[in-house]
């Protein structure tokens, strides 16, 4: 079927997509599902009030039924304080289909005096006991992520094991940065069993921390912000993290998974104009400060030549008004101009609008990027309004952020993203921040400012952030947003249920080698959580293993190799084949070999459709891989049925679904088998 070799075996193995996990006490399985007969969010959260414990001391409850469909059902449950200043407020969605309960609380003063301090406030709190104390807890898992570091390891997994010895009953997570997705994802699994736990996200593009603790009868867990201690000035309202969690009952984990993968794709996922999840686009981007002409080229090249590409992107560089950038690169002085988002005419003498039209009329939609939390000292507004930024260091001069907790500041960034959408004519704003770390060091020294508001700044930028992506979409209904966090360092799930990511990591920015194994890594864990996101691929369209094992749900091509010409069939194929896969990869995603991220392994994977019992899968033998050959245990195969099996050259064969459930792959080192399956009716 292709140069390489592949074969088949009736030999069974046991399958490899399902992670080695643990086996706990079946009693404390039997408690935990009696625990939440009871125990679903909303639960009440944890915090003190004027140095009391909630609830202590009299607070008042309500809960409202807002709504109840075969789809999903909704309440808000509210506390109210003794004294009539705070409520808490926690809107809560069923999602009945998935099992799935979201959680959305805000804390707010009701009165027309300051509150007294609120500190350490948890919008997530979780305790299951074991009651009637017979049996000890033996253990539970804690399954993680690491977040985006720029490392070739960005996302691969770090479990915990909880159990009852010092130094293993508690277990803390903590972004301390300011992003979401920067130290550690904001998905976590609880696996009390092998078929027993909980699923959980926290919906927060900041800072947050996670903390779990087990002893002899009881496990506790709390989510929420790294710290907070504040008052309330009057009929002042502050939002707390959302919190997703779905309770993963008799099931498997690689099953539960793909529930939740659905839900994320029906439920949290951008919609389109036909009102359908806006999944990661084919791209073709080049720099800002790219060849005036360049991007036509593109656009003609892709009319011209049938290339599959969806998106036209201009990147950094284009901005900073009049000036001839320093550096002669396609980004040119991208760093020092931004905050200035003023067409450079020395670089785009023709502007942008230009560039739009030509993607629209190729067929694609236009892409611009802005980062407009960054504000650099040669930007008008560092001096016009300083009383916008928050300085991230000592000296104000350095990076600034531009504060979206402030409404005039806010307002600066929405009529200026307004001002780009109508001149420039674009469908796609790709926000990106570089300045992560940055970010939370301004907020650290809000805190220092005044103790007493320790929180505040980060939860007003936060809310005014998702603002500025919601109000533009209000106003300018077909526009959408690529999320471009310095890489993936903002992948929180309220995030992406704005937003798209084309560049989960900067790892591919910053390195050459080892890139096809980071982009094989990463499709390989964040799938688990998120059905869509794509990411960079290095320089070399010669390199078909590294193209190829870049490609998700969508894929980038350098828009100047396109208007090159030299390349256009390879691109084509690329394009080709990834439409391909992403019909495949957003439907059910399985693993199908362990830890890819040890350079010796193999890489495998599949994605499959169950509506029409079709999919994909594809392996990588990593130059570093002795074994010659590995088996794969591929999932939702139909023993007795018949499929139609095609290599990556279109060579295709008939083979029983007993003989295609395990397949032997054999590849010479650094090198990928990539296959398609239907079965026959």
């Amino acid at each position: 079927m292709s140069s390489y070799v592949f074969c088949f075996s009736l030999r069974r193995f046991a399958c490899a997509a399902i992670i080695a996990h643990f086996l706990v006490s079946a009693a404390f399985s039997a408690e935990y599902a009696r625990a939440f007969e009871t125990g679903s969010l909303p639960r009440p959260p944890s915090f003190k009030y004027g140095g009391s414990a909630f609830p202590s001391g009299g607070w008042k409850k309500d809960v409202k039924k807002i709504a109840d469909s075969p789809e999903s059902s909704s309440e808000v449950v509210s506390y109210t304080s003794p004294d009539g200043l705070v409520r808490v407020v926690q809107n809560a969605t069923f999602y009945k289909k998935f099992g799935i309960c979201e959680c959305k609380t805000k804390i707010e003063n009701v009165g027309t005096e300051r509150s007294k301090i609120i500190e350490d406030f948890k919008p997530y709190r979780l305790e299951l006991e074991n009651k009637p104390k017979k049996t000890k807890l033996d253990g539970v898992n804690i399954r993680r992520l690491r977040g985006s570091d720029t490392s070739y390891t960005d996302f691969c997994p770090d479990d915990f094991f909880l159990e009852r010895r010092s130094g293993a009953d508690k277990m803390s997570m903590e972004n301390v940065c300011g992003y979401s997705s920067s130290e550690w994802m904001p998905y976590i699994g609880i696996d009390f069993d092998s078929f027993n736990g909980l699923n959980l996200a926290v919906g927060w593009s900041g800072g947050w921390r996670a903390d779990f603790a087990i002893s002899d009868f009881k496990f506790e867990a709390e989510i929420g912000m790294r710290a907070t201690r504040f008052y309330l000035e009057p009929k002042e309202s502050l939002m707390q993290p959302s919190i997703l969690e779905m309770r993963r009952a008799n099931m498997r984990i690689a099953d539960a998974q793909n529930v939740w993968r659905r839900f994320i794709l029906k439920h949290k996922t951008p919609k389109g104009a036909d009102g359908k999840p806006y999944i990661t686009p084919m791209v073709v981007s080049g720099g800002g400060s790219s060849p005036d002409g360049m991007f036509a080229k593109t656009a003609e090249a892709v009319r011209e030549f049938g290339i599959e590409a969806e998106l036209l992107g201009v990147d950094a560089g284009w901005y900073g008004g009049d000036h001839m950038p320093k550096r002669k690169t396609s980004f040119g002085d991208w760093v020092e101009r931004a905050g200035d988002w003023r067409v450079n005419s020395k670089v785009r003498p023709d502007g942008l609008k230009n560039i739009s039209e030509a993607a629209h009329k190729s067929g694609m939609v236009f892409s611009l990027w802005c980062e407009i939390e960054r504000v650099m000292p040669l930007a008008p507004l560092h001096s016009e309004h300083p009383e916008y930024l928050l300085p991230s260091a000592a000296d104000p001069n350095m990076l600034t952020l531009l504060n979206l907790g402030n409404p005039d500041a806010w307002k600066w960034a929405f009529d200026t993203i307004s001002d780009i959408v109508d001149k420039h004519g674009i469908d796609v704003w790709r926000i990106d921040s570089h300045g992560s770390y940055r970010m939370g060091r301004a907020w650290e020294r809000e805190n220092e400012k005044n103790p007493d508001r320790v929180g505040v700044a980060e939860m007003k930028h936060v809310a005014g952030f998702y603002a500025l992506w919601d109000e533009l979409k209000k106003k300018y209904p077909h526009l959408q947003f690529d999320n471009c966090a310095s890489g993936g360092k903002r992948l929180d799930y309220e995030s992406m249920s704005r937003a798209f990511s084309v560049w989960r990591s900067d790892v591919q920015c910053h390195r050459d080698d080892e890139v096809a194994e980071a982009s094989q890594i990463q499709n390989y864990y964040l799938h688990m959580w998120l059905p869509s996101h794509s990411g960079g691929n290095g320089s070399n369209i010669d390199d078909t293993y590294k193209y190829v094992s870049s490609i998700s749900s969508g894929m980038m091509v350098g828009a100047a190799l396109v208007a090159s010409g030299k390349h256009t069939e390879r691109v084509k194929k690329l394009f080709s084949t990834a439409k391909r896969i992403r019909k495949y990869i957003t439907r059910d995603f399985y693993q199908l070999l362990s830890s890819p991220e040890k350079m010796e392994n193999w890489c495998a994977y599949q994605g499959h459709d169950p509506d029409s019992d079709s999919g994909f899968f594809i392996a990588f033998r990593r130059k570093a891989s002795p074994a010659e050959k590995v088996m794969l245990n591929l999932s939702a195969i139909d023993g007795k049925a018949v499929y139609e099996l095609e290599d990556r050259d279109g060579k295709k064969a008939e083979i029983s679904g007993k003989r295609l459930k395990d397949i032997v792959v054999a590849l010479p080192p650094r090198d990928y088998a990539l296959f398609f399956y239907s079965k026959k009716k």
